[in-house]
């Protein structure tokens, strides 16, 4: 029982290890570093920084284009645009 345990143990020890370095590594990736060279000056850095915002805001900008317009209400009743069956006028027994 101990044996089986102690390798149970083992094997989610080994899986743990393994998913601590993907996430570590994953982290590292998107890792990014400014400096080049000499390195940035404020100028450099507020135009890097302005245009990172551009991008991130033409995206919304786009994704807000592309929103779809709801089709007009239409009663299951009598089929008629702007109403639902709930305040349909028409009387049910007159489509049999």
């Amino acid at each position: 029982m101990a044996m089986h345990s102690a390798a149970i143990l083992t094997r989610e020890n080994k899986e743990l290890r393994a998913a601590n370095a993907k996430q570590k590594r994953k982290r590292e990736r998107h890792r990014t570093y400014i400096s080049q060279g000499e390195g940035l000056t404020i100028e450099e850095g507020m135009d890097r920084v302005r245009r990172g915002n551009e991008g991130k805001r033409g995206g919304i900008e786009q994704s807000e284009e592309q929103v779809q317009k709801r089709a007009a209400r239409r009663c299951s009743k009598c089929n008629q645009v702007g109403h639902t069956a709930r305040t349909c006028s028409q009387d049910i027994g007159s489509f049999s």
